[in-house]
């Protein structure tokens, strides 16, 4: 058994079913976050361990997240337990009335992800430092594609730097490349607000965009990548 001094959130999920951003987004120091398969394995680690949240990231077919959630939700012992089930937008009224607390409707909004979470376990603000760093994308509107340069990068977004200006919550199609890999990040996003060009304050134009639906390969990605950058710059500022 794990120390109480953590606060213990499951991950439940079929076999090679990406579990939800958990890696890149919950990596807290006090978190202790646990792994189930659908089924009487998950549901034998929940009356053990009792969590404070349950994360199950849906996938076809429903019976045995659903049996789950039913038979938690059913058991005076787990039924205080919240439940947030990430599934597709067709599922979201059966979860509901099997028992889940929130449905979250994939593709998964990253921002959206940490609020549910935070509603159910105390935790940071989100981690949304942007750190400077000048990147290529190419984002897609529909047939019509662009290139242009980042301003900044976080593990929820960036800020892209064009005169091309977007109407705020366009949704657009993006992709990077990280330097030294050879396979681009790819996803969909949603830009949160536009900025013109200022003379007078040196205001850079662009958009912010935050990502959806990115994959947790790709959320790793991001975050070893901020961690590299960040260590490079804190280098160059004590040698220099």
């Amino acid at each position: 058994m794990w120390g109480h001094r953590h606060r213990k959130i499951l991950i439940v999920a079929e076999p090679g079913c990406e579990t939800g951003l958990h890696a890149a987004f919950l990596n807290q120091p006090d978190i202790m976050l646990m792994t189930a398969e659908p089924g009487d394995g998950a549901r034998a680690l929940v009356r053990a361990e009792h969590p404070r949240l349950i994360i199950q990231n849906i996938s076809e077919p429903l019976e045995d997240s659903l049996a789950l959630t039913r038979q938690l939700k059913s058991d005076g012992a787990t039924r205080s337990i919240p439940i947030i089930a990430v599934a597709g937008q067709e599922n979201e009224g059966t979860l509901r009335e099997a028992g889940a607390d929130t449905v979250l409707v994939r593709p998964l909004i990253q921002r959206a992800y940490w609020e549910a979470v935070r509603g159910f376990v105390r935790l940071p603000k989100r981690r949304d430092l942007r750190h400077i760093v000048n990147l290529r994308f190419t984002y897609k509107i529909g047939d019509r594609k662009w290139q242009v340069f980042s301003r900044d990068l976080s593990m929820y977004g960036a800020f892209l730097k064009t005169d091309h200006l977007l109407p705020q919550d366009a949704r657009i199609r993006v992709q990077f490349s990280i330097p030294g890999e050879t396979t681009a990040v790819a996803c969909d996003a949603i830009v949160r607000r536009s900025t013109p060009f200022d003379p007078h304050n040196h205001q850079t134009a662009g958009f912010a965009v935050e990502f959806e639906g990115l994959s947790e390969k790709d959320a790793e990605r991001i975050e070893s990548f901020v961690k590299r950058h960040l260590r490079r710059t804190l280098f160059s500022l004590i040698a220099g």
